[in-house]
């Protein structure tokens, strides 16, 4: 299709009627994109994924910079291959391009041109090209176009942007050229680059405002300007913008007759070359055309000559000097004498922080209590929260659920017994809340050290491997507390968190345990998924919590019961083979605690990946279940770990059994 020229009027930062009279079709596409966000769980690749995108429809040079990035991998000594929808083809893969078995009208033509310069895997299933590529031996996916595919998680993403027309009328489709809104799209984008433009004058605020790394190119035709100098040429091109071609072409001095638009990836006809020369024998003009638009006329088309064109990096070394850090696990988009000790705060996506009312009510009460309990002071703070919370908790609806988790999970103890767990569990919960408006009051070092550990020589062990490690463990004592032993002795890395509904108190939570915890926050879930590998990959450490839900995981043993347990501290574990730590806290006694750090699993390899996700998930909830009997009442009994009771009995959820790890 055409960019209608209500997308991008002359008179800028102004919107024409036209576009205003589709508002309600944007507003329903930005909907349908939306839901499709909503209802899709992106799927991670096997190697690093780099995305190279745009947030416009049209052409912006996406392909000719994913073929710069490819050789420049290439010259790394990577193994990269390229992934593609294939848009315009009819084939859906997942198929490795053959260029002399394919044509355009079988892969597309953008990826018959990729793979002149690397392999191209043709997928509309991207997570199914993926592993394709990664089976084939990519060591690195170069993923054409797809910032805004949902389905499968981008390690990098570079976001292209026209330096002339830059965002248009800033409406989205189809009241204008945006896929999303810029503000979106930039927060979830690692790099940018501007193609072509005039770099002296300023950016749009937008990307004035973008923190991350920021490049320059241009697009350069590949032919020797004599060739072309005061040649009669008829110009056709059906591409994502044939003005930019046109102009290149009377750049090289070319005498242009004539310029023939066609539709984007359109698959040229025997009747359109008919015409096309009919038209340039008119006009006593030579065709030419791009190279893409060559890939899809019709065999046999001849004396038509073809214009490549190359996206020339204004700062080649400093592209390079990025992909090769982010590769080797370096935190990307640094600035001179910035420290990767910066906080990083990663948040759950927009969809799932809309403000409600209620939300300004909760917050307003939350930070009363927390300015409340800073002045105060931290012990008693401390000492105040758990007396409410052991006063009362007890008597609130979801100490029920507290009270049948224990009764399933510990049967021996006695009614009286139980009481006493739930009490104390209720005491330490509340102390825990008190305590984080005093989380810059923690230490675990020197004479007044919050924190004793008992097993420091295993952090020392493993800090001596230098790959990082999982430091897992679950809801005991303050678990927030657990991250800053790890981070005063050194350790670099990130924090996984569970993000509250409350979009506010997220907000403050995140920021104090990024302050005085550990700088990177990530949450769980599809957000923090591109975030965790990056840490991961980079030899850093994370601190996450086993947490059995009853809808979420796979089935494993926990008190002699099947739950539903995340495998990913797991996975992660085996697939990038780093440690894991397991650790738990216990509250001494106030605001003293120890910590206790144990030898990391070493469980024999079975052949079978699921199967050791499976074990080392098993291995994980005997871990967590010993240290729960040990001390009770130090752990979280509030969350449905097993499933919902009914009548009195417990009720399995629906296909527990049929699902495999």
């Amino acid at each position: 299709m055409q960019a209608p020229k209500y997308w991008y009027p002359k008179r800028k930062d102004t919107v024409p009627l036209e576009a205003r009279a589709l508002w309600p079709f944007a507003l329903l596409y930005r909907l349908g994109a939306r839901m499709r966000r909503m209802m899709t769980k992106p799927e991670a690749g096997d190697v690093p994924i780099i995305c190279v995108g745009n947030l416009t429809l049209g052409g912006t040079g996406k392909t000719p910079t994913v073929a710069a990035l490819a050789l420049m991998l290439k010259e790394m000594g990577r193994k990269p291959m390229i992934l593609s929808r294939g848009h315009g083809g009819a084939s859906k893969g997942p198929l490795r391009v053959d260029p002399e078995l394919h044509s355009a009208a079988e892969v597309g033509d953008e990826p018959l041109l990729l793979s002149r310069v690397a392999p191209v895997i043709v997928a509309r299933d991207r997570p199914a090209g993926a592993q394709l590529a990664a089976e084939e031996g990519a060591d690195v996916i170069l993923m054409d176009d797809g910032f805004q595919n949902p389905t499968i998680v981008k390690d990098f993403s570079i976001v292209v942007v026209d330096g002339r027309r830059f965002f248009g009328n800033g409406q989205v489709f189809p009241a204008g050229p945006l896929r999303e809104r810029v503000r979106k799209g930039l927060a979830r984008a690692d790099a940018l680059l501007i193609m072509g433009g005039d770099p002296s004058l300023p950016l749009p605020p937008e990307l004035e405002a973008f923190e991350g790394p920021t490049f320059r190119a241009t697009l350069k035709p590949q032919v020797e300007p004599a060739l072309l100098d005061g040649v009669k040429v008829l110009a056709f091109a059906g591409i994502g913008s044939p003005a930019k071609f046109f102009r290149t072409v009377k750049a090289l001095g070319a005498r242009v007759m004539g310029e023939v638009s066609f539709p984007d990836h359109h698959p040229y006809t025997e009747s359109d070359l008919r015409n096309l020369k009919r038209r340039a024998q008119d006009l006593e003009a030579d065709l030419v055309t791009t190279e893409k638009d060559t890939v899809r006329l019709p065999p046999g088309a001849e004396n038509i000559s073809a214009i490549p064109i190359k996206a020339i990096f204004a700062n080649r070394s400093a592209v390079t000097d990025l992909l090769g850090n982010w590769l080797a696990g370096a935190p990307e988009g640094l600035k001179e004498n910035e420290t990767s000790e910066k906080p990083l705060l990663v948040r759950v996506s927009d969809e799932k922080r809309v403000v409600k009312l209620q939300h300004y009510i909760e917050a307003a009460v939350f930070f009363s209590l927390m300015g409340f309990f800073r002045v105060l002071g931290l012990r008693r703070a401390s000492a105040f929260g758990g007396w409410v919370a052991r006063t009362f908790g007890p008597h609130v609806s979801a100490a029920a659920r507290a009270r049948r988790n224990l009764r399933l999970a510990m049967p021996e103890l006695s009614k009286k017994q139980r009481e006493r767990v739930i009490k104390r569990m209720f005491e330490n919960l509340g102390r825990t809340m008190a305590e984080y408006a005093h989380l810059d009051r923690f230490t675990s070092v020197g004479d007044g050290a919050h924190i004793e550990i008992v097993g420091e020589e295993i952090f020392e062990k493993v800090q001596v491997q230098d790959k990082g490690a999982l430091l897992v463990s679950g809801h005991f004592a303050n678990w927030e507390l657990m991250p800053l032993v790890l981070r005063e002795r050194g350790g670099k890395g990130a924090e996984v968190y569970r993000a509250p509904n409350n979009p506010f108190i997220d907000d403050w939570m995140i920021k104090q345990r990024a302050t005085h915890i550990f700088p990177v926050q990530i949450p769980k879930g599809a957000e923090g998924g591109r975030a965790l590998l990056k840490v991961i990959r980079g030899g850093d450490y994370v601190a996450m919590l086993v947490d059995q839900k009853m809808n979420e995981g796979i089935p494993v043993p926990f008190f002699g019961h099947e739950a539903m347990t995340p495998p990913a501290a797991a996975a992660l574990s085996l697939r990038y083979k780093v440690p894991i730590v397991p650790a738990r806290l216990e509250r001494v006694g106030g605001t003293k605690f120890r910590l206790i750090v144990t030898e990391p699993p070493s469980l024999p390899s079975t052949g079978d990946t699921n199967m050791d996700i499976y074990n080392l998930t098993v291995w994980l909830n005997e871990y967590l279940e010993q240290a729960i009997r040990a001390n009770p009442s130090q752990w979280l009994w509030l969350h449905q770990r097993w499933g919902k009771y009914k009548n009195g009995k417990l009720e399995r959820p629906k296909g527990v059994s049929e699902q495999a790890a």
